[in-house]
């Protein structure tokens, strides 16, 4: 008997005596682990999905934890590591519901049972189930085997007891939990646990959810930058259901031309009638501008467990690959480079999977693996000098290790690998030219597929679920000495999450796709010490506080811009010469050809993103007014230097797209009511940081003074608020403008 399943027979002794075996027992105030607010493990329940929090109630016994499901979360184990209850069974809880859904299920198809409820959320019920016989086979709380059909529930305890439970049992069983957890009272959010919060400049989007367009699951992604600046994600498309090779299973593929904002429907891009291929890999030849995709083509029983010697696809899987020459639209057939790279005593030989890369002196490098002779995996890569007309094997990584990525260095390349041994780490190699070092481990790791990039600054990234056992917190780390050390690190998400693969946008931001709740992610954020404030950044909303946003810029995208002399940019105190300053902008600025492009809650990011993604394109202004700033004072905790330096990003922008105009940049209004106002001095200090920017082309306009009061007081008349401009303000704005435009 283990230690855990003494520790539970001696606390069921204290509780009772029942006739019924308990199999396992969950309890918020025994072996429930969190991190951040977050659950890590409960008990033997070490796999998460999505992001159950830890919830602070007040008891008989004080203050004890109960675990939070949201309807997307889920803690689970699988049959192997939790084990089968045959026959009859009891399953009794203590929860409150809030809504319908699965509270738990069996962890396999052929041991599911999954147990439905449904509650208004007001009050906590002890909960009883009878099964008199099939089985229950591993075991899932939250949501049903295919982690769907999730409930909104906060679980006290739930029990799992081998036969059926007595009434008198089962009325024991609840008196226990009353007397144990009474009516548990929620602690005031101040008092919960904070949860996690995403590092600055993370935007997320559910890229593909599980079951859309009839695909069971999406998994294995791969991504790419192409070099139009084109997004390339390829995926499995599982079609009939979560699991590996040799299922149902092809190749897709989707585009994003505006740096993941939207994305184009799913193609198949390799796709074998009656067998599957999947697990693949993605690269851009950018001499060439050739993308090439790979996967490894089962046919028949040819994965993992079932590919056997010899080099024919009844033998042995297949490595494949596609290419296409118009980026990404369509794709060539897939051919087998199986005998180019495979010996034929190794049982597969197939790719990364995730992206490849090229080498400075232009050789195409895919990360690849293989069993050899006797089943045992090792990782390796596969190099192609001739625009991937050929492929060449390298010698093998010591193994067992299997999914890699790898970088080139200034000395050879270095490989990072999934260790098949169970080390509970990461597992790298360097590659000379001639020879692999001696490994080496390193960083956490749940043996999952990472991804490996090099950013065109030099700096190395690495992204994997950064824990030793779950598949959780993916966190993305930085290395400035050619993997050497590595950073602390930035968590893209606290849950459950797997495979990930990054790109590098035509922006210099990192873009990733990765596997987390419900589906494939889309992520997008910058370098750990880049100056978010100067990089561009869309918004994603579709809905709330900025979700008007999407569909102004496509309005400004689309309206025309022959005869505009005059370009307004920046941000709600621009926007605003639409409401506020309608009338003055109707009799000086309309007859001057003027047209406004400011976007209120903007930030000098946000304008970046405008200027790169077509508002401006087909203009040929005279003057183009700037006033931007005063959002990223207030928003984003940047410095002065920092905002400095993001309108300075604006201008040269400006300048380089419209090299026949006049840049007339503003000096951040004042805003707050007398200059002792916290944004008034900020604002200040970033002011007298701008007029460095002025020179060819430039001028820079401080017209602050002629809003304000001799003692510096912003009155309302002027600004309502103490920031947006009154139409008394606007007449001020265009009186001091007019001599600078034609």
């Amino acid at each position: 008997m283990t230690f855990s399943r003494l520790l539970l027979w001696i606390s069921l002794l204290t509780l009772g005596l029942h006739a019924a075996e308990p199999f396992a027992v969950y309890r918020g105030d025994v072996e429930l682990k969190s991190r951040d607010g977050l659950v890590s493990s409960w008990g033997n329940l070490t796999r998460i999905h999505g992001a159950p929090r830890v919830w602070k109630v007040k008891t008989p016994g004080g203050v004890k934890e109960v675990v939070r499901f949201d309807g997307a979360s889920a803690v689970w184990q699988a049959v192997n590591a939790w084990g089968r209850v045959d026959g009859a069974r009891t399953i009794v809880a203590l929860a409150r519901v809030g809504g319908e859904g699965v509270l738990c299920d069996g962890s396999t198809r052929s041991g599911a049972d999954a147990i439905r409820v449904q509650g208004d959320g007001t009050k906590w019920e002890v909960l009883k189930f009878t099964r008199p016989a099939g089985t229950l086979g591993g075991f899932i709380v939250g949501a049903d085997v295919a982690t769907q059909n999730g409930v909104k529930a906060d679980v006290a305890e739930i029990a799992v007891f081998r036969g059926v439970l007595s009434e008198k049992e089962l009325a024991e069983e609840e008196s226990r939990l009353r007397q144990k957890w009474g009516e548990p009272v929620d602690l005031p959010e101040a008092e919960q646990i904070k949860p996690w919060q995403p590092f600055a400049g993370l935007t997320t989007k559910l890229l593909r959810k599980n079951g859309q367009d009839g695909v069971h699951t999406y998994r294995i992604p791969g991504l790419a930058t192409t070099t139009k600046g084109t997004l390339l994600a390829v995926f499995d498309l599982r079609h009939e259901g979560g699991g590996d090779l040799p299922g149902n299973i092809d190749v897709g593929l989707t585009r994003s031309t505006d740096d993941g904002e939207t994305w184009s429907d799913t193609q198949r891009v390799i796709d074998y009638d009656g067998s599957g291929v999947g697990d693949p890999s993605i690269l851009v030849d950018r001499e060439t501008g050739r993308i090439f995709v790979t996967a490894l083509w089962s046919k028949g029983n040819r994965a993992w467990f079932g590919s056997g010697p010899g080099m024919t696809p009844e033998e042995t899987g297949q490595f494949v690959i596609s290419h296409s020459d118009d980026d990404g639209a369509t794709w060539s057939p897939p051919v087998s480079i199986t005998s180019q790279v495979k010996l034929p005593e190794w049982r597969l030989c197939f790719d990364g999977p995730g992206c490849g890369m090229q080498l400075k002196d232009g050789t195409l490098v895919f990360p690849a693996q293989f069993r050899d002779a006797k089943g045992k995996p090792h990782s390796c890569f596969i190099t192609s000098k001739d625009h991937g007309e050929t492929w060449k094997m390298s010698p093998p990584c010591e193994g067992p290790t299997s999914e890699a990525q790898i970088v080139e260095t200034k000395d050879g390349m270095l490989i990072s690998m999934r260790d098949e041994s169970r080390s509970g780490q990461r597992k790298w190699q360097r590659w000379d030219g001639a020879a692999w070092s001696k490994p080496w481990l390193n960083l956490p790791d749940p043996v999952c597929q990472a991804s490996l990039l090099r950013h065109p600054d030099g700096t190395l990234l690495f992204s994997n679920p950064a824990d030793a056992k779950g598949r959780v917190r993916l966190t993305v780390r930085e290395s400035r000495d050619d993997g050497e050390t590595w950073s602390e690190g930035r968590v893209i998400t606290p849950g459950g999450s797997m495979y990930s693969c990054m790109s590098v946008m035509r922006d210099g931001r990192i873009a990733m796709v990765y596997e987390g709740a419900g589906g494939l992610w889309f992520a997008s954020f910058a370098m750990e010490q880049a100056n978010l404030a100067a990089l561009p950044e869309g918004r994603f909303e579709t809905t709330g506080k900025f979700g008007w946003w999407p569909a102004r810029h496509a309005q400004k995208v689309a309206e025309p811009k022959q005869g505009v002399e005059v370009v307004f940019i920046g941000d709600s105190i621009t926007q605003n010469w639409e409401k506020a300053g309608a009338e003055v902008w109707k009799q000086h600025l309309e007859p001057r050809k003027a047209a406004n492009y400011g976007f209120g809650g903007d930030s000098t990011q946000h304008l970046l993103w405008r200027i790169d993604h077509g508002e401006l394109d087909g203009m040929k202004p005279k003057v183009i007014v700037l006033h931007i700033g005063t959002n990223n004072a207030r928003h984003g905790d940047f410095t002065p230097a920092q905002i400095a330096e993001g309108i300075g990003a604006v201008v040269v922008r400006l300048k380089t797209k419209f090299q026949e105009a006049r840049v007339l940049l503003h000096a951040i209004f004042p805003r707050g009511a007398d200059v002792k106002d916290e944004m008034r001095m900020k604002c200040a200090a970033v002011n007298a940081l701008l007029p460095k920017l002025a020179g060819d082309r430039v001028s820079f306009i401080d017209l602050g003074a002629a809003f304000l009061q001799p003692d510096g007081t912003l009155t309302r008349d002027i600004a309502p608020d103490l920031l947006h401009l009154s139409a008394k303000g606007y007449e001020i704005w265009a009186s001091k403008l007019l001599p600078h435009l034609p």
